[in-house]
């Protein structure tokens, strides 16, 4: 929140009308006068004659003068003194805009100080057990609970634990380096190249030198600074408020379920509440109750999306600067984005929904999940467009698998066009968009109109979502 001083001098006055000490012949307190807020008043002959004998008359002008400076020695004493009071605390940033002019930022948060306000909040509730064994929370887990949707009937919770998502921060931001760890992979295609790290061929860049030849450079996205952070379903709150207040960046959060969302609301209020004296910026962190679907599909009775919400989630009311290090963040693990969402088996799963935000986000832009969604995009072979990169969360992330490591999938943007790798064609198609006109992800070549699906066997076990060996 930047402070103006040119537009705080006003309530330095009225500080300055209240500690004033009104004098009959010096000083009228005035709210409605000058800019200084207060005027002068002009002692007239009379009243001169009344307070002063005739030898005095002679020296009054000098002595007005003198009583004038020892005046405005004093306001400029209260007016230092009170500049003084309100300068920032030690926890609150400083910077200079291009104007040259001071700009003071709301607190940012240390790690310590968010867990320090946020696991006492949880725990005036009863703790995270209690408050995810309540209605609130648990409505949305059984099929039929989700009324107001005719994609989905079921909106799975699970909380990523706050400890662990800092990791899943640090690796983004390239402040760890994972390649010690255990991989963690259930694709049967992906190609290990460090423990840790998991890139799929579409990792590889071709790029063209100044002679023209080109040449394959394979590099990693897991560095980059995040500018905006979106979760979505973003159930109690917790990652939105993580990534907003402790990053300082603007984080948003929609979710379905009406009782996770206000759960989300009162650790929010709660944590502005506590730390009021000197707070973090509230604008940071913009939680909203809302339909992932809407944005992409037109709402129940209407013919258009909700392009006000897709702006929201694409941060396109934001600078390009910003979208381009925009993180998308889906707890999306054990396919609950995908059948287990809707038992009806009607329409697009949530997962495919992501997959066209992250086609449309921009250059650069990033979609971490817990399921792998590529098989929603186009084939590896035409992979151009976007890098692939995995890593292991670490025992414990997760609160439906607290004794296991899950992988964490990290979709990077790298172009807006794919290049189809038809061979059937004697001359290579020309590159097309990897999007629509309307936003809709490309399933078809446009020149040769293949339809270039990926195909992903997923060789792994169904199970429940709390299984035995989990323990409780």
């Amino acid at each position: 929140l930047a402070v103006d001083t040119h537009n705080s001098s006003s309530r330095f006055d009225r500080e300055l009308q209240q500690q004033s000490v009104v004098d009959d012949d010096v000083i009228v307190i005035d709210g409605e006068g000058s800019n200084d807020g207060f005027n002068k008043k002009t002692p007239t002959d009379s009243d001169k004659d009344k307070k002063m004998s005739a030898n005095h008359v002679a020296h009054s002008k000098n002595h007005n003068n003198n009583n004038n400076n020892d005046d405005d020695d004093i306001q400029k004493a209260i007016r230092l003194s009170l500049e003084q009071q309100y300068k920032p605390t030690n926890n609150i940033v400083a910077s200079n805009n291009n104007d040259g002019d001071a700009e003071f930022h709301c607190r940012v948060l240390s790690r310590n100080e968010f867990e320090n306000v946020i696991y006492p909040l949880v725990s005036l509730q009863g703790g995270f057990h209690k408050i995810e064994k309540g209605k609130m929370v648990q409505m949305g887990n059984t099929p039929g609970d989700v009324k107001n949707s005719k994609t989905q009937s079921r909106a799975q919770y699970g909380r990523y634990m706050i400890e662990s998502f800092w990791r899943v921060l640090d690796v983004l931001e390239g402040k760890i380096d994972t390649t010690g760890d255990e991989t963690v992979s259930d694709e049967s295609d992906g190609k290990i190249v460090a423990k840790g790290i998991s890139l799929d061929d579409g990792s590889v860049d071709a790029i063209k030198t100044e002679d023209g030849q080109q040449q394959n450079k394979s590099s990693s996205q897991l560095g980059s600074k995040i500018t905006a952070f979106v979760d979505i379903g973003h159930g109690i709150g917790l990652q939105v408020m993580q990534a907003g207040w402790t990053l300082d960046v603007c984080s948003r959060g929609i979710e379905l379920m009406e009782g996770r969302h206000e759960i989300a609301q009162v650790i929010y209020d709660g944590v502005i509440d506590e730390l009021r004296d000197d707070p973090p910026d509230s604008t940071k962190v913009d939680l909203r109750l809302d339909n992932l679907v809407h944005c992409v599909l037109p709402p129940p009775g209407k013919s258009e999306r909700n392009e006000e919400l897709r702006r929201f989630v694409l941060f396109l009311d934001k600078p390009e600067a910003i979208q381009k290090g925009l993180v998308i963040f889906a707890n999306n693990a054990e396919d609950v984005f995908a059948a287990r969402s809707n038992d009806s088996g009607n329409g697009a799963c949530l997962d495919e929904h992501l997959a066209e935000l992250f086609g449309n986000m921009k250059v650069g832009g990033r979609i971490v999940t817990l399921t792998d969604i590529r098989c929603h995009l186009t084939s590896k072979d035409d992979a151009r467009w976007y890098r692939y990169e995995s890593f292991d969360s670490g025992v414990g992330a997760v609160s439906w698998s607290p004794n296991k490591s899950v992988a964490v999938h990290v979709l990077t943007k790298i172009s807006d066009d794919w290049i189809c790798s038809n061979t059937k064609n004697k001359c290579p198609c020309p590159p097309s968009t990897v999007v629509d006109e309307n936003g809709r992800l490309r399933t078809k070549c446009v020149y040769c109109l293949e339809a270039p699906l990926r195909k992903l066997e997923r060789k792994r076990k169904r199970r429940k979502i709390y299984s035995p060996e989990d323990g409780d």
